[in-house]
């Protein structure tokens, strides 16, 4: 049998012109996909707020406003706001109201500590869960709403709220979690209302 060398450096030449299109269309195609960018940036200013960005998801720092019935926005600098951070509305005694939109999945420690103006709140259906001194020395809180997404409400949560005579809760448990009003009168007339799904 003989091998015809000439045949075998053709089938070689097409396998490498094989591999290099093979190569060239992979280039290609991977140049022209968009890439994929997260945005990580430490202090940023819109408005009355000062917030960070992790993988394109803001959380307020600081509320640097004196407004007095506030809905947080859902968006800053067209970054979705996903938490408000310790502390954001410390001492904001000017504050009686305020909205959490959906778009927030956690507040963190003390948020609303000291705001002793503060009556109402509306907590969106994305927060879970509601930690030590959330609303801790708010005097005047007296009206609190629920989203359907919490699951704790952590112990001292609302720390010398003596104010509250209603509690609306979208929330899973009928009757009062054990422990939320641990730190002030629990002599108070509350009204727990259940407001299902």
């Amino acid at each position: 049998m003989m091998i015809n060398p000439k045949g075998d450096n053709v089938m070689k030449r097409l396998l490498y012109l094989l591999v290099i299109i093979c190569l060239i269309i992979t280039f290609v195609v991977s140049c022209s996909e968009e890439p994929l960018e997260y945005f990580n940036i430490s202090s940023a200013v819109e408005g009355d707020y000062t917030y960070s960005v992790a993988y394109n998801q803001a959380t307020i720092l600081k509320y640097n406003g004196s407004g007095t019935s506030i809905t947080i926005p859902s968006t800053l600098d067209d970054f979705s706001v996903i938490g408000i951070g310790d502390r954001a509305f410390y001492n904001c005694t000017d504050l009686t109201s305020i909205i959490i939109p959906n778009s927030v999945t956690r507040i963190g420690d003390s948020v609303f500590g000291e705001c002793s103006n503060l009556e109402t709140v509306i907590i969106g259906n994305s927060v879970t869960s509601i930690v030590e001194f959330t609303f801790g020395n708010c005097t005047s809180l007296n009206s609190v709403t629920i989203g359907n997404a919490v699951t704790s409400i952590d112990s001292d949560a609302f720390y010398n709220c003596n104010s509250i005579t209603k509690i609306s809760c979208y929330y899973e448990a009928v009757d009062k979690p054990a422990g939320w009003n641990v730190g002030w009168d629990s002599n108070l007339s509350i009204t727990w209302e259940y407001l299902g799904d």
